[in-house]
């Protein structure tokens, strides 16, 4: 038909011509006279420009292979290496079916392993096939069970197990009970509505129920082949990192055996430096029963001969583009700023820099508060990836936002109309966020129009795995950091070496690699002392040994705004009148607030000192840290059907808004240095939580505020003690456990005993104690809500059921009468402080500063 059109254009007679040729003559005949040198083109039934697009234009021998398989009923693992192309391969193997194939798009089901890479995908194949990626379903897991079970996202706010019991569901939907086989087969091809391929991303990522959905809707225990889907699955099991989530490795290892598969390797690196590829080869290599064992990650063969160290193997004459382990002392405020100062010190070699593509990952939270405490005081615009951020649906600019959109129900809106909606509230950090929802929801719709209750599901769904526009240095998890690349990283020391809950003992190696493969040019890495994982033999091992003066780092510790840290129903108990729900109603994103204390909560305050709500119980501050300034971090809806059924009989409201505050806490007294410190140290106040009572939570007299006296001035060995309060404060930092606390302290030959309802700190196998844990800030109840558990031997028991219950306990025998006429224990008692023992402490510490 092209052939003719073409041909009319010219000539028309010719093409009259050509009309009555395609009928007289045979096929030889025919394409020899109109078609010379177009037999293939006809074999792959697409247009040669088509063609060059979706293969010839891969430019990737095995990516071609890939993608143009022509086995009928067939299915392929793709172990595709990081920076390999595999969004590409899917999307170019979608594409092969729709033009050269010429399978039906609505007979092609893509699931995404969120909502974020569904629409890239949708996106990357409308450029290439244009109109023909309408037909095609193109969804996360989650959104297709719900979509299965008649669910909805707007519906659906509370946690994953939420979801996770949609799926459930799902699965129960397509394998039903009680059906003949005949029955339950024409059951499952009713809801599958005539899907013949399923195409998977991140396979490795699959936990137990996703699993379960998968099978169950590409029949793979089906008996009748006919009744199948192909399934066309992609991951690298190298990357397996959500074992804390429900996913398991095992499942990506079983696909051959599943599904009969024939798996394919995707092993050339389009993104990372030669340098930063083997580093990291080096790191996976040590991985047991890996998949692409023999099969090691290379860069991609159009940049083989470019300098292995990228464009900064000229310009940095100290490391010439190699991966750097700096070795630097032990503590979080020190490898901070060794990890800062390097990024600035290369931000002035590369031309290219730009610090909305720079990162520093690390194992957990805890020790990213160093980095940007100090980043931002050298002046740089730093952003916290936070795991906790509140539930984006829930704000109060997403639900006015949608309330808007509501009362337009009948209409289709553009993009512009919905900007136009969205302006009516003033600008905050959240409206900017979802201004960046309204640009990617853009890339889809572009000028197209879209009908209001299709727009709130969106939204819906969207606000789930947001991640927001980069526009500083981003400090993350390595978790967070999965399917993220930035041109320049750093990577922190900590906890690489301990697997977390639910992993397994490669977990941390595989973790530590996906960080390592974010980064495109440059990567360091901290370490003090010896590496788990890196070894200084395939990098640059640099000692770095930092000059640190008080002010050099600060350290601030910052709460965000989040939702497992306050009160969420505590405006719905409150009467209609309560001046409480006219200061919610009044407050805005980027308002001051303070907290009090008054027993047994932490309430906000506005600043005319009208309450805005309470913490949860059990939060209380960072021991030894004050609030240094508050503000209102996010408001969020809340609502009656959201609290369990035993509160709600408490509740006054159908719904209300809820508070969040962002906290900013700087440590009593100054940064440690020993020499520096003064007595006025000793009249500094530490605000510590009042022991929690059982005041019931709905009724009672007004809570009394409490006021924390200054501690009186101790000895002359207080600034020996400060220097041991640094130590045992930095040790707890690191710490995730009270294993991990311990062998921390036993490098500086320290150890903890039990002591009465406390610890107490001694030195590493001798008698001689030191002085009480509480005396250096850190009290023992805290420190089992830390670690989720009491010290290890400790026969105070119940005082672990009163820290992780908030509930009253008995706490067994009484002091003694000989014990209770010494009068109350102010603690000097056990202050056996051994001078030459401390200092000798002061004197390491100092050292790792």
């Amino acid at each position: 038909m092209a052939t003719y059109a073409e041909t009319g254009l010219e000539v028309m007679e010719n093409a009259a011509r050509l009309s009555e040729d395609y009928f007289l003559l045979n096929r030889d005949q025919f394409m020899k006279r109109w078609m010379p040198g177009k037999g293939q083109e006809i074999r792959r039934q697409t247009t040669g420009t088509s063609w060059n697009a979706i293969v010839e234009g891969l430019g990737n021998r095995v990516q071609q292979e890939i993608v143009t398989d022509d086995r009928d009923r067939t299915n392929v693992l793709v172990l595709a290496g990081p920076g390999s192309g595999k969004t590409r391969v899917l999307v170019h193997r979608i594409a092969y079916l729709l033009r050269m194939k010429r399978e039906d798009p609505r007979g092609i089901l893509v699931l995404a392993y969120n909502r974020h890479a569904a629409a890239e995908i949708r996106v990357r194949l409308r450029a290439l096939v244009g109109d023909d990626a309408f037909g095609v379903t193109i969804s996360t897991c989650h959104a297709l069970a719900m979509k299965l079970v008649g669910a909805s996202f707007s519906g659906i706010h509370a946690d994953a197990a939420d979801f996770d019991t949609v799926i459930a569901e799902a699965v129960r939907l397509l394998t039903p009970e009680g059906l003949t086989k005949s029955e339950a087969e024409a059951h499952r091809e009713s809801l599958i509505q005539g899907y013949r391929w399923i195409l998977v991303d991140e396979y490795q990522d699959v936990g137990p129920e996703v699993y379960a959905l998968i099978s169950a809707v590409a029949g793979r225990s089906l008996e009748d082949a006919d009744l199948k889907l192909s399934l066309f699955a992609v991951g690298d099991d190298d990357q397996n990192i959500y074992a804390f989530d429900g996913a398991s490795v095992e499942y990506i290892r079983r696909f051959e055996e599943d599904y009969r598969a024939r798996p394919s390797f995707l092993i050339e690196n389009y993104r990372s430096t030669a340098h930063i590829i083997a580093a990291a080869n080096a790191v996976i290599s040590g991985a047991p029963d890996r998949m692409k064992l023999d099969h090691e990650i290379t860069i991609n063969a159009d940049r083989a001969s470019h300098p292995p160290g990228g464009r900064l193997q000229a310009a940095d004459t100290v490391a010439q583009g190699r991966v750097q382990l700096l070795d630097v002392p032990a503590g979080d405020r020190t490898q901070a700023v060794v990890a800062v100062d390097e990024l600035m010190r290369l931000s002035r070699l590369d031309p290219e820099w730009n610090w909305a593509r720079t990162a520093v990952i690390s194992r957990d939270w805890k020790r990213l508060g160093a980095v940007r405490a100090y980043a931002e005081r050298q002046g740089l615009k730093v952003e916290m990836a936070n795991e906790d951020l509140p539930n984006i649906w829930r704000l109060r600019e997403t639900q006015r936002l949608v309330a808007d959109l509501r009362a337009q129900q009948g209409d289709l809106l553009g993009i512009q109309g919905i900007l136009a909606i969205l302006n009516r509230q003033p600008r905050n950090r959240w409206i900017d966020l979802l201004a960046e929802g309204v640009a990617e929801l853009a890339r889809e719709l572009k000028s197209g129009t879209m009908p209001v209750p299709d727009l709130v599901e969106w939204f819906a769904e969207w606000s789930r795995d947001t991640l927001g526009e980069q526009r500083g240095l981003l400090l993350l998890t390595a978790h967070r950091a999965k399917g993220l690349e930035f041109d320049h990283v750093a990577i922190l020391n900590g906890g690489w070496d301990s697997p977390g809950r639910n992993e397994d003992r490669e977990a941390p190696r595989r973790l530590f690699y996906v960080a390592m493969i974010r980064a495109r040019q440059s990567l360091t890495v901290l370490t003090s002392g010896a590496h788990p994982l890196l070894k200084p033999g395939s990098v640059l091992h640099r000692p770095v040994r930092p000059i640190l003066s008080p002010d050099t780092t600060s350290r601030a510790q910052y709460q965000m705004p989040a939702m497992d840290v306050v009160d969420l129903s505590f405006a719905g108990r409150l009467p209609r009148d309560h001046e409480a729900h006219a200061a919610i109603r009044d407050a805005r994103v980027g308002d001051a607030i303070s907290l009090e204390f008054r027993e047994p909560y932490w309430v906000l305050l506005d600043a005319a000192r009208r309450q805005l709500g309470r913490m949860a119980r059990s939060w209380t501050p960072p021991s030894g840290f004050v609030v240094a300034s508050g503000q209102v971090g996010a408001i969020v809806n809340w609502r009656k059907v959201d609290n369990k059924e035993e509160f709600i009989k408490y509740l006054k409201r159908d719904a209300w808004e809820t508070i969040l505050p962002e906290i900013r806490f700087q440590p009593q007294g100054s940064p440690l240095r020993a020499q520096e410190h003064t007595d006025q140290a000793a009249a500094e106040i530490t605000a510590e939580r009042p022991p929690t009572t059982t005041a019931d939570e709905n009724e009672g007299p007004a809570p009394k505020s409490t006021t924390v006296d200054a501690p009186a001035p101790q000895s002359a060995s207080l600034p020996l003690l400060d220097a041991l309060k640094e130590i045992l404060h930095d040790a707890v930092s690191r710490a995730s456990t009270w294993d991990d606390l311990s062998e921390s302290l036993e490098e500086l030959d320290l150890e903890l005993v039990p002591r009465g309802g406390g610890l107490v700190v001694r030195e590493l196998g001798s008698t001689k104690e030191l002085c009480k844990l509480s005396v250096l800030g850190l009290r023992y109840i805290e420190l089992i809500r830390r670690f989720g558990d009491g010290f290890p031997g400790h026969p105070q028991t119940w005082l672990v059921e009163r820290a992780l219950t908030d509930k009253y306990v008995p706490k067994g025998p009484k002091r003694s009468k000989r014990a209770q006429k010494k009068g109350p224990n102010t603690g000097d008692e056990d202050l056996d402080v051994i001078e030459d023992c401390v200092r000798r402490h002061i004197k390491w510490n100092i050292n790792a500063v």
